[in-house]
């Protein structure tokens, strides 16, 4: 009998606040939840059916347990910023184990984002959410960076 290969997609996030000077504040790294928006935009884009990828990333004030039905971030705060392609990375890469992963990244800066944050999310650019992640309050003050760097394994 052949080997029984089992999918599944899972993401986590590496969350750190750090001051104008770039000193360190906080560092987080949190599991997140692809909901089924996500998982049916991952469907979609496989069958050709959309052609409108994740390029944003939002934050919130909001510590509510992510939900598979979540569709949005719960009290999204601040304008979204476009992921960008990770420092000396591919789009995606291969794990040992034989899985795509893939690495992006999100930076806040200056007076985007400010606020007690709790939760973020990626996003198409439509507004369709993929995921969502709630963390321990992180409180960004203006001038503070904020980065939010994801793993996404198939």
């Amino acid at each position: 009998m052949g080997k029984v290969e089992t999918h599944g997609i899972s993401g986590k996030v590496k969350i750190i606040l750090e001051d104008s000077s770039g000193k360190v504040i906080t560092t987080r790294e949190v599991k997140n939840t692809i909901v089924t928006s996500g998982k049916e935009l991952v469907a979609q884009l496989f069958c050709g059916e959309k052609t409108d990828p994740i390029s944003q990333v939002g934050v919130g004030s909001d510590s509510a347990a992510t939900s598979a039905s979540d569709t949005g971030l719960k009290k999204e705060i601040s304008p979204r910023v476009n992921i960008q392609k990770v420092e000396g990375q591919t789009k995606y890469t291969t794990t040992e184990e034989g899985k795509a992963k893939v690495s992006l990244s999100a930076t806040f800066d200056g007076d985007n984002g400010v606020g007690a944050l709790s939760e973020a999310g990626i996003f198409s650019k439509a507004g369709v959410l993929y995921n969502r992640v709630t963390f321990d309050v992180i409180n960004k003050a203006k001038g503070h960076i904020l980065t939010l760097s994801w793993e996404i394994t198939f």
